[in-house]
């Protein structure tokens, strides 16, 4: 690839922004990332923000999600076990209503849970990839 302004030149790395071919006289780097020089460096610098805020608020949605899922689940398992506890004692099947409740929370806990967990390694995967990019790597 070559560069957009000079034709001539090969490029060394891609402008962030609008993805055109930047040589060594045209590139500028802004908060780990190119651009093109005079032209392209407040997008990118703007991007650059955007980035590092999803990664803040990806961190709170780990935790979030976590402490939400543990309550649900929590409510959940007490809700079936009581439930069931009841309808055994009492053997009126309108109590079996209790449980199938308190199921749905179980599994809509253990379900926040993972999603937490999967938050938490994109967030753990992001933060050793953005420290290993290299200078010419288009995010």
């Amino acid at each position: 690839m070559n560069c957009y302004i000079h034709h001539e030149k090969h490029s060394v790395g891609i402008c962030r922004s609008c993805g055109r071919g930047l040589c060594p006289d045209c590139v500028v780097e802004v908060d780990d990332s190119l651009s093109c020089a005079g032209r392209c460096e407040e997008q990118v610098r703007t991007m650059s923000l955007i980035v590092k805020r999803d990664s803040q608020h990806m961190a709170s949605s780990d935790t979030i999600l976590r402490s939400t899922g543990v309550f649900t689940a929590s409510v959940g398992a007490i809700m079936t076990i009581f439930g069931i506890a009841g309808y055994l004692m009492t053997k009126s099947f309108m109590l079996m209503f209790i449980p199938f409740v308190g199921l749905v929370f179980l599994i809509h806990g253990i379900n926040r849970l993972r999603k937490g967990a999967i938050y938490s390694a994109a967030l753990k995967a992001d933060e050793r990839g953005g420290s290993n990019r290299t200078k010419g790597e288009n995010l």
